[in-house]
């Protein structure tokens, strides 16, 4: 357990003899209260008994990632251009599933909502005062890989029946970013990189077609989303034609984590962590959502005076017309079932249980149901501190 202190008077002494007390009488492993399980770190006390902040171990709970320890690369601007200019980010891209790998280290807050096998991120910390400047954004991907060649994964660690999908990374370092359709040779995790960047939108939006940026993406956290407005400011799509993508980010650490174990229950913050669901607009596999009506169509038929009636009837939108001596018409109404695209609702992103889904078939899943692609990426000066965290979970 590593142990750091505020500077208090007596901390050292008083803190380690609260950790003393606290086992001596028999503290349970589950206690939430000061976050003492088997999955937590304390990183900071002050000189009080119960006055304890903590953040997940990621030695531990392999779903909890440490900003400070991601990746950094040199993420290139030019589809064209291998000389042209790069930006230093920190990135992770884990293909997530509903394995047990990605389990909750705790509960979640009742207040927080949800639906069971909602995807989420939970942000934790222990500092107080964070980074005004650096920016963070969290961003889920529907895969579109049923017959990328195995050669496209590019791992830096590839899941199989000893590491966790949770310990997964796809590997993002590629000298061009792609910006087009998905094709077999296309590399996933370069691919995610630069969709969740901006540059790659996939082909774009094309006829009467759905954009497919908005038919993949979930927004977990960007820019819209606050501590105090989880659910605020989602996406703006009104039509068929929209592009929904991962936005600019959010900058200013103090407005989408916590950091302070006392922190009242409201919106996604519980104490010293914050949580965001993943919501999308497209429905399954990647479809436009629709709505279905029932409306009543007018139809009429005619014959003249000595056939018989024969059941050739057409739709018609007025009144069918007068017999006449010669001509006689009938009408009638039915009910006709009429489809038509939808204005988006958005609507919580679920990974089903894997079952005994294959790791290869897993990755090729294009329902969005069975994986989701995750990117996590922070960029800005200086390092945060070690105990910002991001917590990747199916609820």
């Amino acid at each position: 357990m590593r142990i750091s202190f505020r500077t208090v008077p007596r901390t050292a002494i008083v803190a380690a003899a609260a950790v003393v007390t606290m086992i001596g009488i028999g503290l349970p492993a589950s206690t939430t209260g000061a976050h003492l399980t088997i999955k937590a770190a304390v990183v900071h006390a002050s000189s009080g008994v119960g006055t304890w902040c903590s953040v997940p171990n990621p030695a531990v709970a392999s779903n909890v990632y440490k900003l400070s320890e991601f990746t950094e690369i040199q993420a290139p601007e030019s589809t064209t251009d291998p000389r042209a200019g790069k930006t230093t980010v920190r990135m992770l891209v884990v293909p997530v599933v509903n394995d047990g790998s990605f389990e909750p280290v705790e509960p979640l807050a009742p207040h927080i909502g949800g639906v069971e096998n909602q995807l989420g991120v939970r942000l934790w910390s222990c500092t107080p005062g964070m980074s005004a400047t650096q920016s963070i954004k969290l961003t889920a991907w529907r895969g579109n890989y049923a017959t990328t060649a195995a050669s496209a994964f590019v791992w830096d660690a590839a899941p199989s029946a000893t590491v966790p999908f949770a310990r997964a990374r796809l590997n993002t370092d590629a000298l061009l970013a792609i910006n087009g359709s998905t094709t077999n040779s296309t590399r996933p995790g370069v691919e995610l990189r630069d969709a969740h960047r901006g540059i790659n939108r996939l082909g774009g939006q094309s006829g009467a077609n759905a954009d497919p940026l908005t038919m993949r993406y979930s927004w977990m956290l960007t820019n819209g989303r606050t501590k105090n407005a989880d659910f605020a400011n989602d996406p703006f799509c009104a039509s068929k034609t929209c592009r929904v993508d991962g936005g600019s980010g959010a900058t200013n650490y103090n407005n989408v984590f916590s950091g302070v174990d006392t922190a009242a229950a409201a919106n996604a913050v519980h104490r010293n962590s914050t949580t965001y669901l993943a919501e999308k607009y497209y429905s399954a596999s990647g479809a436009w959502p629709t709505t279905t009506t029932t409306v009543q169509q007018l139809q009429c038929r005619s014959k003249l005076l000595w056939e018989d009636w024969r059941d050739n009837w057409y739709n018609s939108s007025t009144a069918c017309p007068r017999s006449s001596t010669w001509t006689q018409y009938q009408s009638r109404e039915i009910d006709v079932t009429v489809t038509a695209d939808a204005s988006p609702t958005a609507t919580p992103t679920v990974v089903l249980p894997k079952g005994s889904s294959s790791v290869d078939s897993l990755l090729r899943d294009t329902t969005g149901t069975k994986v989701q692609y995750v990117v996590l990426e922070w960029w800005g000066a200086g390092t945060p501190p070690e105990d910002l965290e991001v917590e990747v979970f199916v609820k």
